[in-house]
């Protein structure tokens, strides 16, 4: 069964409709293919499929600790959602944006062939640069525990930045 029609800051409507369709459908995995959006619309079916409530109680702080499970397949680098617990859905009913987290939720594999990535406008991959940086230097920039390997990479892409200016 495909879904399509993700946007960018994933809105809740989409997700009641996966929900509604993997249950009909007797869904048991859900394969995400595209960038963060459709990643997150895909967590937040994933685990309001095999709950009895209402999947926004998780986007109020409920901790999703079971789910469907994710794969993921990228069309874009820099997503950051094809590795994290985390997912972020807008509601529409006051246009709240809010973020849900559980390991249930996170994929259990993702791909991404590169050589997709060489055909994107120059513009989404500036975007996507940014993005990676931005990530990257809020870890580096606070007190978050075990991520020397994260902090080098920072320093590494920093160092080659320089070198292309």
């Amino acid at each position: 069964m495909l879904l399509g029609g993700v946007q960018p800051n994933p809105r809740s409507g989409l997700v009641y409709e996966g929900i509604k369709l993997c249950k009909k459908e007797n869904i048991d995995f859900i394969l995400a293919v595209g960038g963060g959006s459709t990643i997150d619309s895909a967590k937040a079916i994933a685990a309001g499929v095999v709950y009895d409530g209402d999947f926004w109680d998780f986007y109020c702080g409920k901790y999703i600790d079971k789910a469907l499970p994710v794969g993921t397949i990228l069309t874009i680098s820099a997503a950051g959602s094809e590795g994290s617990p985390d997912s972020v859905i807008t509601r529409e009913e006051g246009m709240l944006k809010r973020g849900a987290s559980g390991d249930a939720i996170r994929p259990k594999f993702s791909i991404l062939n590169p050589a997709f990535t060489q055909t994107l406008p120059v513009y989404q991959t500036a975007c996507g640069i940014t993005d990676i940086m931005a990530h990257l230097y809020e870890r580096y920039l606070t007190n978050t525990k075990d991520v020397e390997v994260t902090d080098r990479l920072l320093e590494a892409c920093t160092n080659i930045y320089r070198m292309m200016v």
